[in-house]
């Protein structure tokens, strides 16, 4: 979920942006409009599992699509959202669409799905097992990031992601 700013401000936003994911990774966009913010964010919760009723469908826009799916959910006020117990199948907490970098160059000028050039990995630190609320060990993986203002950003994969983060494929 992301609240994206809108072009030319620095303090007005232009809503809430959400990747749905189910059991199968399969990805759908979602949007809530700005003016419904207030009434469907605080509904919403990142890794939640939710049965969702009262919502629009339409095309997703080349311009703002960030997966593949040809649809986009749209939320507004109206919109329900029933968390469901988390004995259902696990359904992975993300969904991103990489690109190994000798392939960029096939992107440009595209804009079947938007792409995005974060840096280069620096590092990765070995899986370790770490204790997640005093209830559950979670494999946990920390990988280095340098973007091109030679910035290092480290980010930290758990559960599945971690898990199945193939390093020699990656660096």
């Amino acid at each position: 979920m992301w609240r994206p700013k809108l072009i030319g401000s620095n303090d007005q936003f232009g809503g809430l942006q959400c990747i749905l994911v189910d059991q199968k990774t399969d990805a759908i966009q979602a949007s809530v409009k700005e003016i419904d913010y207030d009434f469907a964010a605080p509904k919403i919760k990142a890794g939640s599992i939710y049965e969702i009723t009262h919502f629009h469908t339409g095309c997703n826009k080349p311009s703002h699509k960030v997966v593949p799916h040809v649809a986009q959910l749209f939320f507004n006020a109206r919109t329900t959202f029933k968390e469901l117990p988390t004995i259902h199948p696990h359904i992975p907490r993300h969904r991103f669409y990489l690109v190994d970098y000798t392939q960029l160059s096939t992107r440009i000028d595209k804009i079947d799905i938007l792409t995005d050039v974060f840096g280069h990995i620096t590092g990765i630190q070995p899986l370790e097992q770490k204790m997640v609320g005093n209830e559950r060990l979670e494999d946990k993986c920390e990988v280095c990031i340098e973007n091109i203002r030679k910035e290092n950003v480290r980010i930290t994969l758990w559960g599945d992601t971690a898990e199945t983060f193939d390093s020699q494929n990656n660096v």
